[in-house]
């Protein structure tokens, strides 16, 4: 009785490579005959039939099938029949056309060539595949299938001597019919041939190179549409297409910029809004592909220029990487048709591939726009401006710090040291040792520095002092370099010194005069004192005198001359007082009729002259 013709199969297919434990279990449930089976399947298994000639020639692949085919059958159907879709079958649907097709094997590993042979072997997989199909395998559990009868077939040979096993070039072939009929199941069940496989690892390849140019060559976002057009064109020859149309989105996702086109495409030079009923709008909110029927009849959804372009049927994609739209793109044809399944799995793929281009390009242009405006803030700077690593090299230099400190370009400070460039000496001549500079303690320690008129030397030797800040750089959380910034203060210092002289000599010249008012006031003082008791002891002395009440007036008058002459003093006194800040003003009550009275009679002597 053969294994074919065993009514409880599924008993037999429990057998495993070397399990004779589970060979032993099995005697009870299995008939002396199917026992008989059993025993000589396990002696044959891992060994050679005594009828092949040990050592003679090199087996070949078609001799170990030929030899364990029953065997290879039953594991087959044991390890088959655990497949989800596999239970519940009989052995027959099981096994399929297994016999056969492993007959064929032989006969290609004996010619040594496929042509003819797999033909064969294809319409044999073929009848397998459609019986695959009708009873719901999955297209993973049917490569399955193929995949461990490679593995159990080449288990029959691999704990062989080397001269026992079959010849390399024998086992390839082998291994590329069961590849053939690999990339044959995934076309009958995905509807996916290698032909187009290999179509589509061209052109995304193609498109790879293009996108490494936009990686090697950043555009700005600015020109990032008419760089993308080339691999637009692209996408429109994978899908046989006679135009394409691509709409890059803005960041707040409202409009879609005016397009990038190719072939007979044509659109406005102008953004459409997100919010509008058009056919890319429409686009824009789905995730499926939009198919438009005839765009020539599509008032409201299309452009005038995209009715006019000769193209008819439209089908469209959103770019719509991580949730985030980037853009959408449609394909169109010159005649009125449907897109076969196959043009939109390619267009699906495609554009995938296509937004992840633009998603990479974009980043690089806002990193490069990011770059360009730093630059240019560094550049039109008016402070010097450079960096330091934690060494002390510099990094970048700004024009500005090229400029003040006297070198050609920021090249000739890259990567110098900048201590021993431009702060290794100090005030006094001495050398400025690189340990004590607080510019390298900022850049290795993080500790933050501020000079109003730090000494920095020049390329030509010369020296000028300098407002100098220097903050430490972090990244993660980890110090990596320092930023100096500084600025001459040169000729602010000599403005300086210049005030404190001219603020020296205007001390002097107040100090001079308030020392020319003292000996004044003082020499002023003693005459006016003897003016004033002499007119005292005239007063006094006037009755004795004829005319003595004219004697008395005159006398008065002196005495009050002296009185204002006093007052005189005293507010020339005040007046440095007042410029010194020092002066004490002390409030009394005064009578206004002696200043009304000393007035008249001075004016009464005028008057009585003139009379």
């Amino acid at each position: 009785m053969s294994l074919y013709a065993m009514s409880d199969w599924r008993v037999i297919a429990q057998y495993r490579v070397g399990m004779r434990a589970e060979f032993l279990t099995t005697v009870p449930i299995l008939g002396a005959r199917a026992l008989s089976e059993r025993k000589r399947l396990f002696n044959a298994r891992c060994s050679l039939p005594s009828s092949f000639p040990r050592g003679s020639v090199m087996p070949t692949v078609g001799d170990y099938i030929e030899r364990n085919r029953e065997r290879l059958v039953a594991q087959y159907a044991e390890e088959v029949g655990q497949l989800p879709s596999a239970r519940g079958l009989s052995y027959n649907e099981v096994i399929d056309t297994l016999p056969e097709f492993l007959d064929t094997l032989v006969k290609i590993s004996h010619t040594g060539k496929r042509e003819g042979l797999s033909e064969i072997a294809l319409r044999l997989e073929e009848t397998h595949l459609n019986l695959r199909l009708r009873l719901g395998f999955k297209l993973e559990e049917v490569t399955k299938e193929f995949v461990l009868l490679s593995r159990i077939i080449a288990e029959l040979w691999q704990q062989r001597p080397l001269k026992e096993r079959p010849a390399p070039e024998d086992v390839q072939l082998l291994t590329d019919q069961l590849q053939v009929f690999i990339d044959k199941a995934v076309e009958v069940f995905s509807g996916y041939s290698r032909e187009e496989y290999q179509a589509e690892k061209h052109y995304l390849h193609r498109l790879n190179k293009l996108s490494t140019r936009l990686t090697e060559d950043p555009p700005s976002l600015a020109t990032l549409g008419a760089r993308l057009e080339p691999l637009v064109e692209v996408v429109q020859e994978a899908v046989q297409a006679a135009g394409a149309a691509l709409f890059l989105a803005d960041d707040k996702g409202q409009w879609l910029s005016a397009p990038t086109t190719c072939g007979l495409a044509a659109e406005p030079d102008q953004p459409v809004s997100l919010a509008s009923s058009t056919f890319v709008a429409e686009i824009a909110a789905e995730e499926s592909p939009v198919y438009l029927p005839d765009a020539r009849y599509a008032d409201n959804r299309v452009s005038a220029q995209a009715r006019q372009s000769g193209l008819n049927s439209l089908l469209g994609l959103r770019l719509y990487p991580h949730g985030k739209l980037l853009g959408v793109l449609y394909v169109g044809t010159p005649h009125v048709q449907l897109f076969e399944p196959r043009t939109k799995r390619q267009l699906h793929m495609l554009v995938d591939y296509l937004a992840g281009v633009i998603e990479r390009a974009r980043l690089l242009a806002e990193v490069q726009q990011g770059r360009n405006r730093l630059q240019l803030l560094l550049d039109s700077a008016g402070e010097g401006i450079y960096g330091i690593d934690g060494e002390g090299r510099c990094t970048f230099a700004n024009p500005a710090c090229v400029k003040l400190l006297g070198y050609d370009s920021s090249a000739d400070l890259i990567g110098q040291f900048m201590h021993d460039l431009i702060h290794h000496t100090k005030e006094n001549g001495e050398p400025y040792p690189a340990e004590e500079c607080p510019l390298l303690q900022t850049a290795r320690q993080g500790k933050p520095f501020r000079s109003e008129a730090e000494l920095l030397w020049r390329a030509d030797g010369t020296s000028f002092y300098a407002d100098q800040r220097a903050s430490p750089m972090y990244e993660e959380g980890r110090l990596i370099a320092a930023v100096v910034t500084f600025v001459d203060v040169s000729a602010r210092r000599r403005a300086e010194a210049e005030r404190q002289a001219l603020l020296e000599q205007t001390r002097q010249a107040v100090s001079a005069r308030e020392e020319t008012v003292r000996i004044v006031s003082h020499d002023l003082r003693s005459p006016l004192s003897a003016i004033q008791l002499s007119a005292g002891l005239l007063i006094r002395d006037s009755a004795s005198y004829e005319q003595g009440h004219r004697v008395r007036r005159q006398a008065k008058l002196i005495q009050q001359s002296t009185h204002r002459m006093q007052r005189l003093i005293d507010d020339l006194t005040d007046f440095g007082n007042i410029e010194a800040g020092t002066l004490a003003i002390s409030l009394a009550p005064h009578d206004p009729s002696a200043l009304v009275h000393e007035a008249t009679e001075e004016l009464r002597e005028a008057a009585e002259k003139k009379v």
